[in-house]
C-alpha cells in the first residue's frame, strides 16, 4: 500500500462529498478544458470503450458518451460512486455507463464484463482511459499512481504505445517569458510513436511542471508574522515564549502558500519539467527531482520559488492544454509558493541553481526538499541553503486577495449553458511561453 489508512480514508471521505464534487464541476476551466479536449477529439472515442478512473460524480464519462463513445467503465472508490449512478439513471445512460464502485487497483475483469452491452469477443483491454488526477503541484494526492496502474492494466497497448526515451523526460528547458521560439519536443512528439500495432488513447497525456523563483516582500512578511505570538516575553504575564519562535518559524515556512500571484513578481524564465503518462511507471512517482539554473533577470530579493503545473491532451485531431499558470483564468488548484527562511539579494548578473526534491510519503502526498545556492560571475558560491517542506500541509492564502477568483470559479459556471463550446488555436508553438499562453487561452475565438 503506498498511504495509510488513515489519510485514504480521509481522502475518500473528501471526494464523497457533493461540495467537494461541485467546487471542480464549478471550475469552468478545469471542466470545460475537459470536454473540448474530448469533443474536438471525438473520432477517438466513436464506438470505442473507455474507461474513466477517479470518475466523481461521473463528468467524463458523460463526456465520452457525448463523443460517441460506446462503453464507458467509470471507477471511483468513493461513495460518490452512488451518486454517479443516480445522475447516470437520471439521464437514460445506463446502457452506456457502468459505475464500478472499487479502487481502481482492486477492479478485475469480471467486474468489467458485468455490463450488460459488452462486446461478445472482448478481449479485456480498453481503448481509451480518461481521468482527472491531478492534485496541487500536479503530483499531490498521488492519484497520478493509479491514474498510470489503469494504463498498464487495462489500457489496450499501455506498456508499448509509447516513446521509449525514458518514463520522465528530465527537461531543464527554460520557459521564456518574452521569447516566441517554440521548444524541441520532437522526442515525445505524437508522431513518433509505433504504428505497429495499435495502442490506445491517455487522457491527459503529458504533464508539465513548472518553476521559478519570485520576489514578494509582503508575502514574506505577511507569512513571517503569522509566529509574532511567540515573541511574548511575558505571555499571561509570567510565561516567556521566545525560546520557540524559531520553531514556530520553521513550522509556518514548511508550508507551501496556495493562492493566485501576478506573474510580474517572477524573476527570471521558468524550468519546465515534464511527466510523460504514456510510459511512465508508478515507481518512477516515489521520488521526482527537478534541478534548476537560473539567470537572474533584473536586481531584486527573491524569497522563494513559485510553482505551477499544466496537463496536455494529445488526441488524433487536436492538441489541448489546461494551465495552472500565473495570469491565465484561475482554476482550483491556484499556484504555489515555497519560501525561504532567509530571502537572497541578487543582481541581474548572478546565477541561482539547485534542486527540487519530491519524496512519496505514505500521507498520500510528497516531502519537498529545495536546495538552492547563488553563484557569482566567477562561480564562487555566494550563499547556499536548503528547506524542507510538507506538501500535504500548505497554507490557503486566498481567502482576501483572490476571493474574486473564487466567485469568477463560480460565475463563469454558468457559460456551460450561456455560450457554444469555444475552440482554441491547436497550432500554435510555444504553450511553454506564459504570456503567448495567456492570450490563446484567453481568446475563446481562435481558429483550429
Amino acid at each position: 500500500e503506498k498511504t495509510d489508512a488513515a489519510p485514504a480514508n480521509q481522502y475518500f471521505y473528501y471526494y464523497g462529498m457533493l461540495q467537494q464534487q461541485q467546487n471542480m464541476l464549478q471550475d469552468f476551466t478545469r471542466t470545460e478544458t475537459y470536454q473540448r479536449a474530448i469533443l474536438q477529439n471525438n473520432f477517438d472515442f466513436q464506438n470505442k470503450i473507455v474507461m474513466d478512473v477517479g470518475a466523481g460524480t461521473g463528468i467524463l464519462s458523460f463526456f465520452a458518451v457525448q463523443a460517441g463513445a460506446k462503453i464507458v467503465f467509470a471507477i471511483e472508490a468513493s461513495k460518490m460512486a452512488e451518486t454517479a449512478k443516480k445522475l447516470v439513471k437520471s439521464n437514460n445512460l445506463e446502457s452506456k455507463i457502468f459505475i464500478i464502485h472499487k479502487r481502481i487497483e482492486d477492479v478485475n475483469i469480471n467486474d468489467l464484463k458485468s455490463a450488460t452491452n459488452i462486446p461478445q469477443h472482448w478481449d479485456g483491454l480498453v481503448d481509451v482511459i480518461i481521468s482527472e488526477p491531478m492534485g496541487t503541484l500536479l503530483i499531490n494526492e498521488r492519484m497520478l499512481e493509479s491514474f498510470v496502474f489503469a494504463r498498464r492494466r487495462w489500457l489496450r497497448g499501455g506498456d508499448s504505445n509509447a516513446p521509449t526515451n525514458g518514463p520522465i523526460k528530465k527537461a531543464r528547458s527554460k520557459v521564456n517569458l518574452n521569447s516566441n521560439e517554440p521548444l524541441n519536443d520532437k522526442e515525445n512528439s505524437l508522431e513518433n510513436i509505433s504504428t505497429s500495432e495499435q495502442v490506445g488513447l491517455i487522457f491527459p497525456t503529458y504533464g508539465n511542471i513548472f518553476a521559478a523563483p519570485f520576489t514578494d516582500e509582503i508575502l514574506w512578511n505577511e507569512q513571517i508574522s503569522r509566529a509574532a505570538f511567540w515573541s511574548q516575553s511575558s505571555f499571561m504575564g509570567f510565561v516567556d515564549l521566545r525560546s520557540v519562535q524559531e520553531l514556530a518559524l520553521q513550522e509556518i515556512l514548511s508550508q507551501p502558500v496556495i493562492d493566485c500571484f501576478d506573474i510580474s513578481v517572477l524573476c527570471a524564465s521558468a524550468v519546465r519539467y515534464g511527466i510523460d503518462f504514456r510510459n511512465i511507471k508508478e515507481k518512477d512517482f516515489e521520488t521526482i527531482i527537478i534541478p534548476f539554473q537560473y539567470q537572474l533577470q533584473r536586481p531584486a530579493t527573491l524569497h522563494g520559488i513559485a510553482c505551477w503545473f499544466d496537463v496536455e491532451f494529445w488526441g488524433s485531431t487536436s492538441r489541448i492544454w489546461l494551465s495552472t499558470s500565473p495570469g491565465t483564468a484561475p482554476t482550483h488548484w491556484y499556484q504555489m509558493r515555497f519560501l525561504w527562511r532567509h530571502p537572497i539579494y541578487v543582481t541581474a548578473s548572478q546565477t541561482l541553481s539547485g534542486e527540487i526534491k519530491m519524496v512519496a510519503n505514505n500521507k498520500q502526498s510528497y516531502d519537498i526538499f529545495i536546495k538552492v545556492k547563488l553563484n557569482s560571475k566567477d562561480s564562487t558560491i555566494e550563499f547556499e541553503q536548503k528547506s524542507h517542506y510538507f506538501l500535504k500541509e500548505p497554507y490557503y492564502r486566498f481567502q482576501n486577495s483572490t476571493s474574486s477568483a473564487a466567485a469568477l470559479l463560480l460565475q463563469s459556471s454558468n457559460q456551460f449553458n450561456n455560450k457554444n463550446t469555444p475552440t482554441i488555436n491547436t497550432n500554435f508553438n510555444n504553450h511553454d511561453d506564459v504570456s503567448n499562453y495567456n492570450n490563446n487561452s484567453n481568446n475563446n475565438n481562435n481558429n483550429n
